[in-house]
Parts: structure tokens; sequence; C-alpha cells
């Protein structure tokens, strides 16, 4: 049976033990509730917690909220704010996400793909930008080949890239493809489910960011909490049940050596984290959810963020144009600009980067930056300028990160996102992030529902 417990009051008293270890002590009824990651999934369920009355501690590993929500202003001699993780609003106004941004009073900017504000480049040497017709012709082919896709039944563990060895990977439509399923599944084909295109979850409808970007979100969020409930720098090693005749207490130790004792834990840390042995639980985790886990792909998109004087690549100087840049190789080396002037505050454009590319971003980022240079170059040879100023994201070798975010591998069952959301030892260790989200797996929406919901989950067994 659970415990009746009234949260009132955080009591921190630190003494010291051996091996320079430190304890918060309270009687159990007292404990706080310990939310490890300080993302838009843990500062959801603090959030909720905290309105009901709820002691919370959040153990944040970085200094600074939001987890893969990062907003940086890109230069100061000119506005320029932008998102380096996640940055749309899908599938407004359903999401949850946007019904926050409502509540918090944020402005939103629609972001759509749609002809008038995207441009295709094939680099074949006889093409260039792509005329309309062309582009008609393109999506026609596509479509035609996803409805055979979609009325085959495809044998446990083929990858979309075997699903499709009939389609010649030259055409420039296969590319195209290929590269949205790619950069939507942060992953290449050859990794991806084939038959998760015909069970696909998400969000359907309109696309918003936030003016100002993600960061606007996380300061309404966190603004919620004090500076006593939540604590950067806290990079979490161990989490330790103990149970006796009168109490569960969890117990949560971080790199520091310090203990903090609560009732509960919500674990938010990215699917990529637990694929380490970053954090050791104690009693370990049940195999089926480490097989789980195992199953699971975790891809990566990085982005490098380009800021200019003027929108040289537009058609029309106040439409703002999303860039395809189709190689004449696959996989393109840099397959998407997004044109994100009307939230940025500044001329804008972000290039997109995927798998073993993104990769190449942590360990050399100089050279794919004077690539991606180039490339605009290559596209807009009268009218390029130099950017004002550029940064990037560096998502792989984040160590709360190791990545961006879920995919459905060929390994991957159905259930698998259930088992990773699992709560284990008496609902005393639970669960939430974007990959514990089985419909929107992927989103910050995700993220966010499944953080209520575990702050729900404790909150019905405290009633």
């Amino acid at each position: 049976m659970n415990i009746v417990i009234v949260l009132t009051t955080l009591i921190m008293v630190f003494t010291t033990t051996t091996g320079n270890q430190e304890r918060l002590k309270s009687d159990n009824k007292n404990n706080p509730v310990i939310i490890i990651g300080g993302g838009a999934s843990g500062l959801s369920a603090a959030k909720r917690l905290k309105e009901n009355g709820v002691s919370i501690v959040v153990l944040e590993g970085r200094d600074r909220l939001g987890g893969r929500i990062h907003t940086v202003e890109v230069t100061e001699a000119q506005p320029s704010t932008v998102d380096m993780g996640a940055a749309w609003i899908d599938g407004v106004p359903s999401n949850y996400v946007y019904d926050v941004a409502v509540e918090a009073g944020l402005e939103t900017v629609a972001q759509e793909y749609v002809a008038l504000t995207t441009r295709y480049f094939n680099e074949n040497d006889d093409v260039g930008w792509m005329p309309w017709y062309r582009i008609i012709f393109m999506y026609g082919e596509m479509f035609l080949r996803l409805i055979r896709f979609s009325i085959t039944q495809f044998p446990d563990g083929t990858s979309i890239e075997e699903a499709l060895d009939y389609w010649d990977k030259s055409s420039t439509s296969r590319k195209f493809f290929d590269m949205l399923l790619e950069i939507g599944g942060a992953s290449r084909t050859k990794d991806q489910d084939a038959n998760s295109l015909k069970t696909a979850t998400g969000y359907s409808g309109s696309s918003q960011m936030i003016y100002g970007g993600y960061g606007k979100l996380i300061s309404y969020l966190g603004g919620a909490l004090s500076d006593e409930e939540v604590l950067m720098n806290k990079t979490v090693t161990n989490i330790t049940v103990t149970t006796d005749e009168f109490n569960t207490t969890v117990v949560v130790e971080t790199s520091e050596g310090i203990s903090y004792v609560g009732s509960h834990v919500i674990v938010t840390v990215p699917l990529g984290v637990l694929k380490t042995d970053m954090i050791t639980f104690d009693p370990p985790l049940p195999q089926e959810k480490l097989d789980a886990i195992n199953r699971t792909g975790w891809g990566v998109v990085e982005r490098i963020v380009l800021t200019f004087e003027n929108n040289f690549w537009r058609n029309f100087p106040k439409l703002h144009s999303n860039i395809f840049y189709i190689a004449d190789h696959s996989p393109a080396r840099v397959p998407i600009f997004i044109d994100m002037t009307e939230t940025a505050g500044s001329p804008t454009l972000a290039a997109l980067l995927i798998d073993e590319i993104a990769g190449e971003l942590s360990s050399n980022p100089d050279n794919l930056i004077e690539e991606v240079k180039d490339i605009l170059i290559t596209m807009f040879p009268d009218t390029y300028e130099t950017p004002v100023a550029v940064s990037n994201s560096s998502w792989l070798k984040d160590p709360f990160a190791r990545g961006s975010y879920a995919f459905k591998s060929p390994d991957f069952l159905d259930g698998d996102f259930e088992l990773i959301a699992a709560p284990i030892h008496d609902e005393r260790v639970l669960f939430a992030g974007d990959s514990t989200h089985s419909e929107f797996a992927a989103y910050v929406g995700g993220a966010m529902l499944s953080g209520l919901r575990e702050a729900n989950r404790i909150l019905d067994g405290i009633s």
C-alpha cells in the first residue's frame, strides 16, 4: 500500500558523513519528490506537484534549465535569438505546448512548409533551382510510392532502406524522400523500422514557433519554482531504493557524493542517457525495461545557425523561405536550411545535420561551417553575404543528452515506449520524458505530458 504523505516543506539539513558524503536528513513523511532533469518534462512535473502542495527538489546536471530546449543569442551585434534544440510547436492548436504558450502569454509565429515558403535546389548541374512542374512531379512520385509502401506488410526487422530497395536511389524523388525521413527520424533510413511509417504517431496540423525562442516557455515553467527547489550542476550517479518494515525511501546520489532522500523519484533524463551506465540503479532496472531501452533508436540532429544583414536567399523579401538542398549523392550533407528570421529577430538561417554528418560537427565544427557557407555560395553566387555571426549545437557531445530524440529502429517492438515509461519499486521510481510517451515520442508535447502523467500518478497515490 502507498503511504499517505502530507508534503508541506522541503527540509534540507546536511551533515558530513564518512567518505566525505553529505546526506539530506528528514522523516520519510516529509521527504520531497526528487526530479532528475530540469527539462520540459521535469519542470512540468515539478510545477504540477508544487501547485498541489507537494515538496519537490529538481536536480539538474547543467548550469541552466531546459534540457534539449536551448535558446541562445547568436550575436550581440544585432538581435538574433535562436533555438538550438526543440524549436517547433506542431499540431497547433491541439498541441498541449501551445496551450501552455498561450497561458504564458507568449507570441507564436507560423512556420509552414508550403509552396510559397519553400525552395528546392537540386545539386545536379542541369537542374539547380527546381521549377514548379518538377517539384509537382517529385511529390507525385513520392505519393504513389508511399501508397505502395503503406499497403505492404514488411517482415519484422526490415529497415526503410531495405523496404525501398526497388526504388532507384539516384532519383531526385528518392533522395528527397530519404531526406524527409532522415530529418524526421534523426537517423538514416537504414536504421529506421519500415513498418513504423504505417503506424506513425505525432501531431498533425499547422506548425508555429515561439518568438524569441522556446527558452521563454522554460522560463515560464521554471518561474514557478524557487532556487531552493532547483539545484544546478548536480550530476546524478546512483538511485537506490531501500525498504524496511515501516518505510520505502529513495536515495539519489550525485557525483559530489551528496545524497538526497526522497519519497519518490521521477527520472526524466533522455533515452540517450538511459542507454549508458551514467546512472546506476539499485536494485537494477528490470530486464524487460532494459531490453526496450536498447531496442529503441536514439538519433541526433545538429544545427549550424548563421545570422546575416539581409535575407539574400528569399524570393520575396518579406516572405520567409526554407530551402531543401538535394545533393547529387545521398545522404545530403546539409539537407535543409530553415529560415528562422521571424522568430530570431534578424535574418537567420539554420542548417540541419543528421547522423554521422552531425557527428562531424562535434569533432571538427569549423570545416562543416565552411562547407555550409560554400553550399550557400553555390546556390546564391550573386547575392551571398558573409554571415555576421555563426553558432552551432553539440547535442551528441552533451553528456546529459547524447543526441536529440528517439525513433523506432528495426528491432523496436510495439509497447516498448510503455515499457520505458513503466514505474518500478511500488511506483516509487517513475520515468518521464519524450521517449516515455507512446503517442508523442520525440516531441516537447510528449515530454511535458509525460511529466504531468507521473506527477498525477504520485498525487493519486497520496490522495
